[in-house]
């Protein structure tokens, strides 16, 4: 098999995450030549399903037409794939303090909700072999003694079909049990051999089935999984590109019920659009509840400016009616995109700087609504603008690091943040960011270096200081999860 040249390689990679939402890398190449290369050998070893799908598949090219055809044994064969591309890795009650927070707070007020209807629904989204929606079930028998007397709905879905056949078998190696302690392990489990079985009781709350969070819908009322109460879906985003990231992180808000939770990784959710969802903190950890959009609504001063004054030609006259009119075209921007509606902040933001070319501000605003509409371009084009405005400005260039990670250039990203390091020395969320591209890339040391850097800024801020750009998180709080990824 020949190398896989860089337009081939690009092939594969926009076909895979358009259809898993895998986000692959330039350093992942080999690893991906060699899964080609190990599928068309297993292929050709293949009589049956080989002679399906063409016995002629000599080449990666050949391969690639293959997973771009619609048929039923092109589905078989993604499944095939799939396996060697999301090799997920769990273990029971991984994270502790996220667990922590799911018996002592989230459970217990969901469960004071529901006591009425008597019903709980949980989704384990991207549950690998089932040791999430395990554990999330043994803390609910727990908790919930009588548990067969409510309408339970507990589901793992994953998009590894071999996944979830070992997690409906629930049998478990030792390597499972690593954080586990061991009278929980030997409460609900028993030992066949050097595996261990999960309690049949357990097995039965909990099913699985394949799902893939990038082209199924979501809400589902055919697969039960609508209205959830608690949806985690944890180290899953972190292999999504940030455009994939949002078209989930939406599905999942419509997938909760009115006040459920989604709990996902530490930082899987930096930069999104969380409108529609409340940072709730915890001492172990952070979820996010769904709440009610914030209606944008006009000061009380501009009504009363309207009433009193009819003219538009007196208003213009006054300088300082002007000042207020901008201030408030930026407020009702602001309030478009901070519920959402990106177009209506762009159509206002359009004005703005028409009228005024040097606004710093309204081009920034608007490079961000462009940037959560997918718009990089245009993203990158009001982002130079502000730098012209403002060359010393050091959040455009974090917004084009983010733009350039989206569209797969880790490296530019990495030097955008590096720019914005320079020009903003405590700037705590790029040495953040930069460490977990570090991080990403295998260069352990330097992303120790940034979230060490970062660390060392968060203990000189008072604990309840906000930090940009996430939104409720305090000083405090963030210092917490940066110390726990450095180990300390």
């Amino acid at each position: 098999m020949k190398i896989l040249d860089e337009n081939l390689f690009q092939c594969f990679k926009e076909l895979i995450a358009a259809k898993t939402g895998l986000h692959i890398n330039m350093q992942d190449k080999e690893k991906i030549r060699k899964h080609i290369l190990r599928r068309m050998k297993l292929l050709h070893g293949d009589e049956t399903h080989a002679m399906r799908l063409y016995k002629s598949i000599d080449t990666p090219e050949d391969y690639l037409q293959l997973l771009k055809k619609n048929t039923n044994d092109t589905q078989t064969e993604w499944q095939q794939f799939i396996v060697l591309l999301a090799t997920g890795e769990t273990h029971f009650f991984r994270d502790k303090g996220q667990f922590s927070i799911i018996r002592n707070y989230i459970l217990p007020e969901v469960m004071e909700r529901r006591k009425a209807s008597r019903s709980l629904r949980i989704w384990s989204a991207g549950c690998s072999t089932g040791e999430e929606a395990y554990s999330l079930a043994i803390i609910v028998g727990e908790l919930m003694p009588d548990y067969h007397n409510w309408e339970m709905h507990i589901i793992g879905t994953d998009i590894n079909k071999q996944a979830i056949e070992k997690a409906e078998r629930g049998i478990y190696s030792p390597w499972s049990f690593r954080t586990v302690d061991p009278t929980v392990q030997n409460r609900y489990f028993s030992r066949i051999n050097n595996e261990w079985e999960l309690d049949e009781k357990i097995r039965r709350m909990v099913k699985f089935r394949t799902g893939n969070l990038i082209e199924d819908v979501y809400p589902d009322y055919e697969t039960d999984i609508y209205d959830m109460d608690i949806i985690l879906c944890r180290n899953v985003f972190i292999y999504f590109d940030s455009n994939k990231v949002s078209s989930v992180l939406e599905k999942m808000k419509n997938t909760l019920s009115g006040e459920g939770y989604l709990i996902t990784g530490h930082t899987e959710l930096q930069s999104q659009n969380l409108n529609g969802l409340r940072t709730r903190v915890f001492p172990e950890s952070v979820a996010y509840q769904k709440s009610s959009p914030v209606i944008f609504q006009v000061e009380e001063e501009y009504e009363e400016v309207e009433k009193n004054k009819n003219s538009k030609c007196i208003r213009e006259k006054n300088p300082k009616s002007k000042v207020q009119n901008l201030n408030l075209s930026m407020e009702e921007a602001k309030g478009f995109f901070y519920n959402g509606a990106h177009d209506l902040a762009i159509e206002i933001l359009e004005r703005v700087v028409r009228d005024n070319p040097r606004y710093f501000d309204a081009y920034y605003l608007m490079a961000r609504a462009y940037a959560n509409l997918g718009k990089y371009e245009m993203a990158n084009i009001n982002c130079r603008k502000s730098i012209e405005i403002d060359p010393c400005a050091a959040n455009p260039y974090y917004l084009m690091a983010h733009i350039a990670e989206a569209q797969g250039d880790e490296e530019e990203a990495k030097n955008l943040l590096k720019k914005a390091i320079y020009l903003a020395p405590t700037f705590i969320a790029a040495y953040l960011e930069l460490g977990s591209l570090y991080e990403r890339g295998h260069d352990d040391n330097r992303a120790r270096k940034m979230r060490t850097a970062a660390m060392e800024l968060l203990n000189t801020l008072p604990t309840d200081k906000a930090i940009e750009p996430y939104k409720e998180t305090t000083a405090g709080e963030l210092l917490k999860y940066t110390k726990k990824m450095l180990d300390i």
